[in-house]
């Protein structure tokens, strides 16, 4: 989920790169974190890829265990419309939360309409590539694996 405007489409920037370099990854560029639900499936490992602004420096990754989300998404509201922790919520008690479910968000710096990626945002961009290889990696034995992206900035 994300949108053109500066660091908010980093999840989209690596979204991209996954998808062309892996064709065994389910990867779904996403309009609302809502949208998210249609492609949670219980058992099915599942990786979000997203934007937040929680007041660490640009361009930090941070990895957040399901158990956590309301400590993340809770700074600020959704420009989207609904947050990610709002559909995993959603999800859950619809039975429908994946298991494992990690969250990777990297820390943005700028929205700016129809603006390209800082500099910031591409070393996030660069950071969260890495650590998502890394988390599929670790979840590659759980099979098949499912990597969804959102740029939910939480403002």
């Amino acid at each position: 989920v994300g949108r053109p405007h500066g660091d908010d489409q980093v999840a989209w920037t690596v979204a991209d790169r996954i998808a062309g370099g892996d064709s065994s990854q389910r990867v779904h560029k996403l309009a609302s974190p809502f949208e998210l639900f249609a492609h949670f499936q219980p058992g099915r490992p599942t990786i979000v890829i997203d934007a937040c602004r929680s007041g660490k420096p640009p361009g930090t990754v941070i990895r957040v265990a399901d158990d956590q989300l309301a400590e993340l998404w809770d700074i600020a509201p959704s420009t989207h419309g609904g947050s990610v922790l709002e559909a995993i919520r959603l999800a859950e008690a619809l039975g429908r939360k994946p298991e494992p479910l990690v969250i990777l968000a990297v820390e943005i710096e700028s929205t700016s309409p129809a603006a390209a990626l800082s500099a910031a945002g591409h070393e996030g961009a660069d950071r969260l590539e890495r650590q998502l290889r890394a988390e599929v990696a670790r979840l590659e034995p759980a099979s098949p694996r499912h990597v969804a992206h959102n740029t939910n900035t939480g403002t």
